[in-house]
């Protein structure tokens, strides 16, 4: 009967940079790694089901360096050191490859912002179908001196939520073309679709990035920065304002977080 272990890859400054299972039988067993770091978060557009997450996708290769493998089975921990070495086939200097690499880590941290923005966005707007759903399902408050109507409770929240959703897709729609969209649409001017092309871009070579990679970077990164602003903007006033008239109107709902900014 087979089992799982768990499998954890360290760099040389001791940062876990790869982590995946595999099944394993009783003997020999022989497991392989793509020389890849784990891939930069993606978006998540619908609730997760608690629980552990999905495992990560590889994303970009490895420098050469000493790595850590520590293979887990239960409560027993085995770690090995070895060597990753350069593909001889490749031109590459190691300054060249260093260059690379940072800058497709720094590439990845603003992805990875981009998501974190997208992701917020889905879920503001499941906390706006949630507390409109609450503020449906309570009951008719008896009439007392100074008491709001409910109905017109109601109205207010469906009010600022309409405006809210309206902001909502705007934002997303200079974020990334939002799932579900038919049709051929015009992504190139996309935050998380301009790092897309420049990250494929830098990842065909080890050689250094080109000042066309790292202008089409630093154009990227003030696309990404205005519309993390405008998020930041919307939530810290429009979602705070709806928050605060869910909390007034006893539903409790609305969870507060700081909103993604550019690393």
């Amino acid at each position: 009967m087979g089992t799982k272990v768990d499998l954890e890859i360290k760099d040389e400054q001791g940062a876990v940079i790869r982590g995946w299972e595999e099944d394993v039988h009783r003997g020999l067993n022989r497991i392989t790694w793509n020389l890849r770091r784990d891939a930069f978060r993606r978006p998540e557009t619908e609730p997760t089901a608690g629980g552990d997450s999905e495992e990560r996708p590889s994303g970009i290769r490895v420098m050469p360096g000493t790595y850590t493998l520590t293979v887990s089975f239960g409560d027993d921990q085995r770690s090995s050191t070895f060597a990753v070495l350069p593909d001889p086939r490749e031109g590459a200097t190691s300054r060249d490859r260093l260059a690379k690499y940072e800058v497709l880590l720094e590439a990845g941290a603003l992805r990875e912002s981009i998501a974190d923005a997208i992701s917020l966005v889905y879920r503001i707007r499941a906390d706006l179908d949630a507390a409109l759903a609450a503020a449906d399902r309570a009951d008719p408050k008896t009439d007392e001196a100074g008491s709001e109507d409910p109905a017109t409770v109601d109205s207010s929240l469906e009010d600022m939520a309409q405006d809210i959703r309206k902001r909502l897709t705007e934002i997303e729609e200079m974020l990334w073309v939002p799932e579900g969209t038919k049709g051929i649409v015009y992504s190139d001017d996309r935050a998380w679709n301009r790092l897309g092309y420049v990250m494929g871009s830098m990842q065909s070579s080890w050689d250094a990035p080109t000042p066309a990679q790292l202008a089409y970077l630093r154009e990227a990164e003030q696309v990404a920065a205005s519309v993390l602003l405008d998020l930041d903007s919307l939530y810290n006033e429009q979602v705070d304002s709806f928050r605060a008239a869910v909390r007034e109107a006893g539903l409790g709902l609305v969870p507060e977080e700081d909103p993604p900014r550019v690393p």
